[in-house]
């Protein structure tokens, strides 16, 4: 029994220790000098994950981490500023030349097995260390080794000229352990030697955002503000890189520079939308694959060369510089100098490099090149592809010079070449130079070997066709009427820019807002016209012709056109009004039209169809009459005016009138005088005919009216004569009185 509670009571014990054991440590934040009086003694009793936060304060120590953590200050009232005598530990370090340097750093992230450590938000200040560290052969205020992570917001004031030998204000080395690190936001400041140092083949580094400030002009060392070496795979994009000036200038110091110089193995190197000022380098990529795109690099009065790529090992190498704006570039006259270069020093060594869309201006007195592929004396092969560059101001705009450059397979295409001293382009290396399609500053092409005043060419040099830029120019619009107007323009399609496009820009006189005819694509010189429609009569107008090519937009002159005034017409009221006739009246305006015609259309109101009169041409403003016979009495007419001008036509409103009544013998004529009397019983038969039948219908009426017209002089023949009156009445008026009383109930009803 005994034994069985000693078994029971071993496996509770167990069981409690590994749920004790398995429970994870929640990360700590430790603070000092809150919790510990030194932050190494924070660091010493932290555990990996723990944050050790760092009141403001000056901390005279050496910080050596061995464990992933974050080291976080106060920002710069946070300092770590040690005597030399607190350097007490030493760590190896790649070096760029090959082995290692014992390195003494303020802050050192070494941690075992690669973890990763953040130091934030606070100041290391060299200043202090006027010695150097027993065992050390340089100082850094952080040194990263074998050990990735972060350095966010942190200052590094450095030592000035450290006389002991060199000083940095970041290192980095790593070449067993494959770890990453960034650097960003943080602020760089009088460092011996190098900004920041990035070493080994292991290390992936970003380093973005940063402020890296050397000491101006100095003759006792060579500054880079950020120097990559030993295989390390490095992007150094967005910082603001200065003040790096070698004076006996035997060296240069370079904003950033890649040198992988110890058994280089190709590695890609990225440099983009940096801001490089006052440096004698820009950026200079030595053996590794270059990409340099946006930065902006202004030597100042002491620039040597912008962007280089200059691999001296053998290997196939690229380098790809696009979007850069290069100034500030002289000549130091034991080196051929440019804004954008291009070397090979090893006759194993083939560079491709691509020149693209780099503003390059020269000041006009330099001596120095705007892109320069090759040195005499130099060995390997360049292939070079330049296009869509702007280069003035330069010596040569671009130089191609030693029988390494490749001529042939290279090519210099739509560039900007203008205003340089010697030539824009010269050709040295082997081969024909394709530089065809560029413009030289003048319509009329190359001077030196071409036929023209713009910049000149040497020699086997390829420049024809060159670039003539196309113009347009707007032309007065036509067929300006109401409500349309067609506008021209003239253009030229210039050379080597293939398709462009055209189109028309147009607006009221008195509006702001622009509206736009559709892109046109055109290949060749010519004319263009457009028709607008939906135009506002009698309103000012302005348009200019609009070119597009290669995204640059070209405007011809600004032209205007007023649209026409619109004629008008307005029906009178009819005069002159009888019962067979009346006299119809319009006004019209002729507007800004030469011609115009006018009629009138009418009708009884009763009636669908409407007749008409003929058209009238008219030449200006006016009335016009038209008198209307052969209408019956008695009956409502309507009229109106109507107006026709360029197939257009217009209508005045309609009015009515009413004829007179017909006179009493009315229809009766011929019959008053066959039976000798108008009150014969006979005739008033034929009246009421004529009032229920005849003058309800248009036909009817019209007969009546051509009865009026043509009896009266008939009837007053036979009225002279008893026979005919007579022989009238008995043959033809009886018998039209019997038929229309025997019809009667018919017509009645």
């Amino acid at each position: 029994m005994k034994k069985l509670f000693s078994v029971l009571l071993i496996v509770a014990l167990v069981l409690s220790f590994s749920l004790v054991t398995a429970t994870p440590v929640a990360a700590a934040t430790i603070h000092v000098p809150g919790d510990y009086s030194t932050i190494q003694a924070a660091i010493n009793a932290a555990n990996p994950g723990d944050t050790i936060q760092v009141a403001a304060g000056t901390y005279d120590e050496q910080v050596v981490i061995n464990k992933s953590l974050t080291l976080q200050g106060a920002g710069d009232t946070t300092i770590i500023k040690p005597s030399a005598d607190n350097l007490t530990q030493v760590f190896t370090g790649l070096f760029w030349y090959g082995g290692t340097k014992n390195i003494a750093g303020i802050v050192v992230a070494n941690v075992p097995g690669g973890s990763s450590v953040t130091i934030k938000n606070l100041k290391v200040d060299e200043s202090l260390v006027t010695a150097k560290p027993a065992g050390a052969d340089y100082l850094a205020g952080v040194f990263y080794r074998e050990t990735g992570g972060l350095v966010d917001k942190v200052t590094v004031a450095g030592t000035g000229q450290w006389a002991p030998d060199r000083a940095y204000g970041v290192y980095l080395s790593a070449g067993t352990k494959t770890v990453s690190i960034e650097i960003t936001g943080s602020t760089i400041t009088n460092f011996d030697k190098n900004g920041i140092e990035v070493m080994g083949g292991k290390l992936t580094v970003d380093i973005n955002h940063n402020t890296i400030t050397g000491r101006g002009s100095i003759t006792d060392e060579v500054q880079n503000g950020v120097n990559v070496g030993r295989d390390a795979v490095a992007t150094v994009n967005y910082n603001t890189i200065s003040k790096l000036i070698y004076q006996p200038k035997t060296s240069w110091g370079a904003g950033i520079m890649f040198y992988n110089y110890v058994s280089p193995t190709g590695v890609s190197a990225t440099a983009n939308n940096n801001n490089i000022i006052d440096c004698q380098t820009g950026i200079i990529f030595n053996n590794a694959n270059a990409s340099a795109e946006g930065n902006t690099v202004n030597g100042g009065t002491v620039g040597l060369i912008g962007i280089y790529a200059e691999p001296d090992a053998a290997g196939e190498w690229t380098a790809s510089f696009v979007g850069n704006t290069i100034s500030g570039v002289r000549d130091s006259g034991s080196y051929q100098n440019a804004a954008i270069g291009a070397n090979t020093y090893d006759s194993g060594a083939t560079l491709d490099v691509t020149i693209q869309g780099n503003h390059l201006p020269g000041d006009g007195t330099t001596d120095a090149d705007g892109v320069s592929i090759g040195v005499e004396g130099a060995d390997g092969t360049i292939l070079a592809t330049i296009t869509n560059n702007t280069i003035s101001g330069w010596q040569y705009g671009i130089r191609l010079d030693g029988a390494l450059v490749d001529a042939t397979s290279s090519c210099a295409n739509s560039n900007n070449i203008s205003g340089n001293d010697v030539f824009g382009v010269y050709n040295g290396g082997t081969g024909t130079f394709n530089a065809t399609c560029n413009w030289w500053g003048d319509g009329s092409g190359p001077s030196g070997e071409g036929p023209g005043i713009g910049d000149a060419v040497s020699d086997n040099v390829d420049f024809e066709p060159w670039v003539v830029v196309p113009t347009v120019t707007t032309q007065a619009a036509t067929e300006v009427l109401v409500y349309v107007a067609t506008l021209n323009m003239n253009y030229t399609a210039g050379s080597c820019y293939g398709s462009l496009q055209v189109r028309f820009a147009y607006k009221k006189s008195t509006g702001t807002q622009w509206s736009y005819t559709d892109w046109v694509s055109k290949t060749a010189d010519g004319t263009h016209a457009e028709t607008l429609t939906g135009l506002d009569p009698n309103t000012g107008y302005q348009f200019k012709a609009q070119l597009k090519y290669n995204e640059t937009l070209l405007e011809g002159n600004k032209l205007t056109f007023v649209t026409q005034i619109v004629p008008t017409v307005t029906t009178q009221a009819a005069t002159n009004i009888t019962s067979y006739s009346a006299n119809v009246s319009m006004s019209y305006t002729a507007g800004d039209f030469s011609l115009v015609e006018v009629r009138f259309a009418c009708k009884r109101t009763i009636d669908q169809a409407w007749f008409y009169t003929a058209w009238v041409s008219g030449t200006a403003n006016y009335t016009y009459t038209e008198v209307l016979t052969g209408l019956a009495f008695r009956t409502e007419y309507e009229f109106k005016a109507q107006l026709r001008y360029h197939g257009t036509m217009i209508e005045g409103a309609a009015r009515r009138f009413t004829t007179a009544p017909g006179p009493r013998i009315g229809f009766c004529f011929i019959a008053t005088a066959a039976y000798g009397t108008p009150t014969a019983e006979q005739i008033d038969v034929l009246r009421e005919f004529r009032d229920m039948v005849l003058l309800e219908s248009t036909v009817g009426s019209q007969f009546v009216t051509l009865y009026y017209r043509l009896s009266p002089p008939f009837a007053n023949f036979i009225a002279r004569s008893d026979l005919l009156r007579t022989l009238v009445r008995e043959l033809l008026v009886d018998p039209v009185v019997w038929i229309v009383e025997a019809t009667g109930d018919i017509w009645r009803n």
